[in-house]
């Protein structure tokens, strides 16, 4: 019996593989106490692939666009890494910062952008987008 936001959290499995070991477990159940949910949730999602990265600095060439007709904002994919893992990560961006990235993508330039980055296990999107440019090979430098 579940009380306040207290969460109960259950594990049943059949039989192991003989060769990793002789042992059954029917039922395993452990109850957490409402002030541990939070960090839970967190663990949860991150292992589920489903997680955000606060305020990070994304940097990459843009792969595509995509805009509304008649609209004058509109989302980009940039390629960009995240420690070893390559991601396509979309971005909306309004109506000056979607026409410099237009010029970016037709001019094979290099672009940055800053906000939180939400990964799911098959897509990334960067919320609170910030601080869009092109990046110069002069900066590069």
């Amino acid at each position: 019996m579940l009380i306040d936001e207290d969460v109960a959290l259950g594990m049943s499995t059949g039989r192991a593989r003989r060769s990793a070991c002789r042992c059954h477990v029917s039922h395993l159940s452990t109850v957490f106490e409402g002030r541990h949910v939070e960090g839970l949730e967190k663990a949860t999602g991150y292992y589920k692939g489903d997680y955000s990265l606060p305020e990070r600095r994304l940097t990459g060439y843009i792969t595509k666009l995509n805009r509304p007709k008649y609209e004058t904002a509109g989302t980009i994919t940039i390629d960009s890494t995240f420690g070893d893992v390559e991601r396509k990560v979309q971005v909306e961006l309004t109506g000056d910062d979607y026409h410099l990235a237009v010029v970016a993508h037709d001019n094979s330039k290099m672009v940055r952008v800053e906000g939180d980055v939400h990964i799911k296990s098959k897509s990334a999107q960067l919320l609170n987008p910030k601080n869009f440019g092109v990046i110069d090979i002069e900066d590069l430098l």
